[in-house]
């Protein structure tokens, strides 16, 4: 008998880095994404040539209309405080986001292509940052890959400039005039108050696997170690009940409650955006499994190369209770390589 994993279901968010709803939807919605075990897919394109297309002009309808426009800013930040994110009324508005977006295109499919996005969003509307800049996309990319240089050296290579000219096209040909749009099931769905009915598409949170419990520690575990990656602790802490008690040497008394988690996982991984957790082997044990992962934290002095196991006690498909052990003392070795950055 064969077992494999069944696929996950997809939502793909069209943005455009200069739009601040695409900015509020991309704080959102790969934890609103996970309720529904969807793998969000990432397509950056701009605006700008829709605009052009639709009403003559490049420039913003909020822009055009000056009373939409200050509505539009006013409940931009309602929303973001309902969110309980930060956000600020940019300087220049829309902003140039040319090289960010050919960037996102660069390392769409990378493991950090979701952290970079979210990345260049929060230079924007939080720092009010010009994200036009060569110097502001290094700031984000370069945490994330060590690539940075080639890169951005293929950012404005003549294939990555046609990719973008192929996206708006695509664009066009799917019937997309705002941003953020999100596609389910070749449906179309506008606009970041959108986002739930579009999750509400694919239905509630179903197994994403079939077979023995080995193949499902596999396949959680394909979903849940990339969390940890990308400075996103909202989206981490989705794998987790709002109750759950999580524990490593840092906290060995551990953390209970998802304010308590998402305080910590804040902490941890703003010093460590670019470490990655691979999983090593799995031994199923009642009410979940323990799982043997191998963990890479670059730092200053170098990569340190990291093996430990942790105890994944699960209820239904969210993780109870989290201990994590491994030697403490190999991200010592060179405190600038510390996972504490103590």
């Amino acid at each position: 008998m064969h077992h494999r994993p069944m696929p996950s279901p997809e939502i793909e968010m069209w943005f455009d880095f200069a739009s601040p709803y695409s900015y509020l939807a991309a704080r959102r919605v790969e934890v609103v994404a996970e309720g529904a075990g969807a793998h969000v897919v990432y397509r950056p394109f701009l605006l700008g040539p829709i605009f052009q297309d639709l009403f003559g002009s490049s420039d913003s309808p909020f822009n055009r209309n000056p009373a939409r426009g200050r509505h539009m800013w006013s409940d931009v930040e309602r929303e973001a405080k309902k969110l309980g994110v930060p956000v600020r009324r940019v300087t220049d508005f829309p902003r140039g986001s040319l090289l960010a977006t050919r960037v996102a295109l660069v390392v769409e499919g990378e493991p950090y292509g979701p952290a970079f996005v979210r990345g260049i969003f929060e230079r924007s509307f939080v720092d009010d940052a010009d994200i036009a800049s060569e110097a502001v996309v290094r700031s984000v990319l370069a945490p994330l890959s060590p690539a940075a240089d080639a890169i951005l050296a293929r950012a404005v290579a003549p294939e990555t400039k046609a990719r973008l000219r192929a996206r708006s096209e695509e664009a066009r040909a799917r019937g997309i005039f705002g941003a953020p749009s999100f596609f389910v099931n070749g449906d179309l769905y506008w606009g970041n108050d959108r986002l739930e009915a579009a999750i509400s598409a694919i239905g509630p949170a179903k197994s994403t696997f079939v077979g023995t419990p080995v193949d499902y520690a596999k396949t959680f575990a394909e979903r849940w170690l990339p969390a940890w990656t990308g400075n996103d602790p909202e989206r981490l802490a989705a794998f987790y009940t709002d109750d759950a008690t999580y524990l490593d040497p840092v906290v060995p008394a551990g953390v209970t409650g998802k304010e308590a988690l998402l305080a910590y996982f804040r902490k941890l991984l703003v010093r460590n955006p670019a470490w990655v957790w691979t999983q090593r082997g799995s031994v199923p044990m009642e009410g979940g499994f323990c799982n043997l992962w191998h963990a890479s934290i670059p730092g200053v002095g170098g990569t340190r190369e990291v093996d430990g196991v942790c105890l994944v006690h699960l209820r239904g498909d969210r993780i109870a209770r989290n201990e994590v052990y491994f030697d403490r003392s190999l991200l010592f070795a060179k405190k600038e390589t510390s996972a504490d950055g103590r």
